[in-house]
């Protein structure tokens, strides 16, 4: 009679689940001028619109209006089966003049270049109230940022101007969202060690997003856009 030898369980080397507060912004080198990373823009879209809703891409100079219809194309690309007939026909405007038929169910606003650096309290101030207005009850803002350092190294991160703003506008603080290049479940940087030494690594973008707890203007009182 021989004695059983216990069997030795295969070990599995298991990938760690990425945070739902960590988005995949694509391979590096990571997007950090107009709407930044299709992928992040895509993703906000399937995470903050209800299917079938509608998306407005905030313009706040004029560079980013003339940019944003070169945006929508392929987004509406990608996501046709989320969106409805008319996202496709979605035109950016200037938020402290909204110009769409519908209350926007989605905002998604950048800060990227070429917007400038800091962004000054005027702008945000038109960024949130204007979509204060815009947004339908339950509505969504979605702030695109990234950190930089000024000509001595002192780090300037907008996040903080975008919170107070939106609460300024009386929107909600609902989530705050970083997105990084991943190569599988790995964050992949886009600064070596010279470029980022001394300095807060700028590898990831910041998505601040707020909710419109309930709409101010009804729909008849908003201009058509397409």
């Amino acid at each position: 009679m021989t004695e059983s030898q216990p069997r030795r369980r295969r070990s599995t080397a298991l990938s760690a689940p990425i945070p739902t507060s960590i988005w995949n912004a694509g391979l590096a080198p990571l997007t950090v001028t107009g709407y930044g990373p299709l992928p992040v823009l895509a993703r906000a879209i399937r995470e903050f619109m209800k299917p079938k809703g509608y998306f407005l891409l905030a313009a706040l100079t004029p560079q980013q209006e003339a940019l944003a219809p070169r945006v929508v194309e392929p987004l509406v690309t990608e996501l046709r089966r989320h969106l409805s007939p008319n996202a496709a026909r979605t035109a950016a405007s200037l938020l402290a003049t909204p110009q769409a038929e519908d209350p926007a169910d989605l905002i998604v606003a950048s800060l990227l270049p070429p917007i400038p650096g800091p962004v000054d309290t005027d702008t945000l101030a038109r960024l949130t109230f204007g979509a204060a207005e815009k947004l339908c009850a339950g509505g969504v803002l979605a702030v695109i940022s990234r950190h930089n350092h000024d000509s001595r190294g002192r780090l300037i991160d907008p996040t903080g101007s975008i919170v107070a703003a939106a609460q300024a506008a009386d929107l909600l603080y609902l989530s705050h969202v970083v997105s990084v290049p991943l190569d599988g479940d790995t964050v992949t940087t886009t600064e070596g060690p010279a470029e980022s030494a001394g300095r807060h690594l700028n590898g990831h973008l910041d998505i601040s997003v707020f909710l419109n707890p309930e709409a101010r203007h009804s729909a008849s009182t908003l201009d058509h856009a397409a």
